[in-house]
C-alpha cells in the first residue's frame, strides 16, 4: 500500500539500564510487482553481570557481558490491482549473543495476508518466525490476526489484535488501539494491551 516510489526509515531507542536498539530499514516498488523492503535491527541489552558454577555449587561474580541479538529481513507485498486481497512474505536471519562475544544464527519465514472489506474494515492475519532454532529453543512462532476499521472521512482509526504463541503462553495477548487526525499531519492515539503474565496496560501517544 505504499503510495510513493520509497520509504526509508531510521529509529534510534534508548531505555533504562542501558539498553539500545537501533533500526534501518528501505521499501521501493518491485520492477516485477510489488513492493520490497529489506530492514536491519540491532539490540544491545546493556552490561549484565556474568556468573560461574563454583566447586561446591554456588555462584560466582565473573567479569560483566553485553549480550546483544540482530536481525536480516527482506521481505516481499503485492496486491493485484482493484483486489481486496494484499499478500506478503518475508525471510529472516537472526542471531543472538548471550555472552557479547560468541553467538549462534537462525532463518526464520513469515507470511500475512490482509482483506479490504467494504465500509472501512479491514482483516488481516499474519503468521511470523515459521523456522528453526536458535541456540536450542525453538522460535516462538507467533498467529497473529486483527481487525481494523478507519472511518469514511479518514479522522478516526480502531484496530484490535489477538497474538497467540501457543508454545510459550497459556493465553493470546489482546492489543487494541485508537488514532484521532487532529489536524493535516497530527495525531493522536490511545493504546491498551493485554500480555500473557502481565496487567492490561493502558498506552498515549502523538505523532506529527
Amino acid at each position: 500500500e505504499m503510495t510513493g516510489k520509497g520509504q526509508v526509515q531510521l529509529t534510534h531507542s534508548t531505555w533504562a539500564a542501558d539498553i539500545l536498539a537501533e533500526h534501518l530499514g528501505a521499501a521501493t516498488r518491485a520492477p516485477w510487482g510489488g513492493v520490497m523492503a529489506v530492514t536491519g535491527t540491532w539490540v544491545d541489552f546493556g552490561s549484565v553481570q556474568g556468573y560461574d558454577l563454583a566447586a561446591g555449587g554456588g555462584l560466582v561474580a565473573t567479569n560483566t557481558i553485553r549480550p546483544n541479538a540482530a536481525s536480516l529481513e527482506a521481505a516481499w507485498a503485492w496486491q493485484r490491482q482493484n483486489s481486496p486481497l494484499s499478500l506478503g512474505l518475508g525471510a529472516s536471519l537472526l542471531r543472538q549473543s548471550l555472552d557479547g562475544e560468541s553467538g549462534s544464527f537462525a532463518p526464520a519465514l513469515e507470511a500475512g495476508v490482509k482483506y479490504s472489506a467494504p465500509a472501512g474494515l479491514s482483516l488481516a492475519s499474519s503468521l511470523v518466525n515459521i523456522g528453526g532454532s536458535l541456540d536450542g529453543s525453538e522460535l516462538p512462532t507467533d498467529l497473529r490476526i486483527g481487525l481494523a476499521w478507519t472511518a469514511q472521512s479518514g479522522i478516526v482509526t480502531l484496530g484490535v489484535e489477538l497474538s497467540d504463541q501457543s508454545r510459550f503462553a497459556q493465553h493470546p495477548d489482546i492489543l487494541a488501539a485508537a488514532r484521532l487526525r487532529i489536524a493535516e499531519g497530527l495525531h493522536a492515539s490511545l493504546g491498551w494491551a493485554q500480555l500473557e503474565g502481565a496487567p492490561a496496560q493502558p498506552s498515549a501517544g502523538l505523532s506529527f
